[in-house]
């Protein structure tokens, strides 16, 4: 079995290559937002960042991006987008938003129908 270490250059593609990614990523988010959409929270890699502020202590990833980016803003959670919509307003547009919006029956449908 090859060591992985002994394929040339690869002690130096891989760690290039995580470089030009993070870099990507920061020039994507800084350069191309979106003025539609809500802010997205900064982070260098989309798999790691939110992932690890959010895993250690929610309510404070929470709190100090509702400071930082107002009651709506979005972050990456393990490669995919999440928006949280915080404070009075988001809690009136989830528990009373009209079924154009949101409907509870797909949210809890595939939960119920084992137990049920």
């Amino acid at each position: 079995m090859p060591n992985f270490y002994s394929i040339p250059g690869l002690g130096v593609i891989l760690p290039v290559l995580c470089i030009v990614y993070a870099v990507a990523n920061i020039i994507r988010q800084l350069a191309f937002t979106k003025k539609h959409e809500p802010p997205v929270v900064f982070h260098w890699f989309p798999w790691l960042r939110s992932a690890l502020s959010n895993g250690k202590d929610p309510y404070a990833f929470l709190f100090a991006a509702r400071a930082k980016y107002g009651d709506v803003f979005t972050f990456v959670l393990l490669g995919r987008n999440v928006t949280a919509y915080l404070g009075i307003a988001g809690k009136d547009f989830v528990f009373n938003g009209k079924e154009t919006h949101a409907n509870a029956e797909e949210i809890y449908g595939p939960l119920c129908d084992p137990v049920f």
